[in-house]
């Protein structure tokens, strides 16, 4: 075949084949040793992580944690001034200043040495300052003694035997009785309101006969109103005014007792002969069912009483104790 022959040919292959079909190329590398990308197993093929989101996530984690403190303290004023808090939260977060210094003074440093130091210590700062503020926040709902907010008034040491307890507050008022060292013990409720502390006046009367009112200057000591228990060994004289009372008196004797101001009254073991006196507001009166009882005015009794000229009196009669309503006054007999 001469040269012509072969330029011919090669023109016919040029026409002739398929242009879609690329050429394959030479095989490279073989001859020094280097990976032949189109033999190369793909199976060993490494995909590394992309590292560059890291410092992003880690700073939104930071601005986070701090977003979260800011909401807390957010809240906790906003409670306060709905009250739902009391003010005197302040008195507790004060009294940890050493805890929220450091606090400080980290962030203060994390904050001018950002820019070489790891977002994740201004992180940790901030996850410090937020479980230091919870926690004072449940320590100070469960009125735990420790804080300065928990203000207490204490009665004298006490064994049994009589006793007084006078008590006016312009809001809501419980009272229990229970086992107690001393003759009583009244605090603030733990919602907010402007209730002041209570003080007791008369301490070293005896027997006990004291009478409760609103501390003069109580400061940030302000509630919903007073939690008040009485040793459950007295017997006990009450004079109760408040505008929302729970009084639950099942565990200790009552004797003569005014009420006024409206809210509900249990009573169990009351003294022979007692009178309790309901001169103004309205009341739900629980009385044992098993008591001789008689009542003096217009109040609501259970079916089974029988009307009286003077009011009613219970199936047992009127011979135990009596419950005298005023004019001024709306009581409504159920009993226990």
């Amino acid at each position: 075949m001469n040269d012509g022959d072969e330029a011919t040919i090669a023109a016919v292959d040029a026409d002739d084949g398929d242009a879609s079909v690329p050429p394959i190329p030479p095989s490279t590398g073989a001859a020094d040793g280097a990976p032949d990308p189109w033999n190369e197993d793909t199976s060993e093929l490494i995909l590394e992580p992309d590292h560059s989101v890291l410092p992003t996530i880690r700073t939104l984690w930071t601005w986070w944690s701090w977003t979260m403190v800011a909401v807390v303290l957010a809240l906790t004023a906003a409670a306060v001034a709905a009250d739902v808090l009391r003010a005197s939260i302040v008195l507790d977060v004060v009294s940890v200043w050493p805890y929220f210094a450091l606090v400080a003074i980290g962030a203060i440093v994390w904050f001018v040495n950002r820019a070489s130091w790891p977002s994740r210590f201004g992180s940790a700062v901030a996850l410090l300052a937020l479980t230091g503020l919870l926690a004072v926040l449940a320590l100070h709902i469960t009125a735990w003694h420790g804080l300065p907010s928990s203000v207490e008034s204490r009665g004298r040491p006490f064994t049994g035997g009589e006793a007084a307890l006078t008590m006016a507050v312009p809001g809501r008022l419980e009272l229990r009785s229970s086992s107690l060292p001393v003759s009583f013990s009244a605090s603030l409720l733990t919602g907010g309101g402007n209730v002041a502390v209570p003080s007791a006046d008369g301490l070293d009367t005896e027997p006990p006969d004291v009478t409760l009112a609103e501390h003069e200057s109580p400061g940030l000591h302000r509630g919903a109103g007073w939690a008040v228990v009485i040793n459950e060994a007295g017997r006990w004289r009450l004079t109760v005014e408040a505008t929302d009372l729970d009084a639950d008196l099942s565990g200790t004797m009552v004797d003569t007792s005014v009420f006024r101001g409206g809210g509900n009254v249990v009573v169990a073991a009351v003294a022979a002969g007692a009178q309790l006196r309901f001169e103004s507001g309205t009341f739900v009166v629980s009385v044992p069912s098993d008591a001789g009882i008689g009542v003096e005015g217009v109040a609501e009794v259970p079916s089974e009483w029988t009307t009286t000229e003077r009011g009613a009196t219970s199936p047992e009669g009127g011979g135990d104790f009596t419950v005298i309503v005023a004019t001024d006054a709306t009581v409504r007999v159920i009993e226990s």
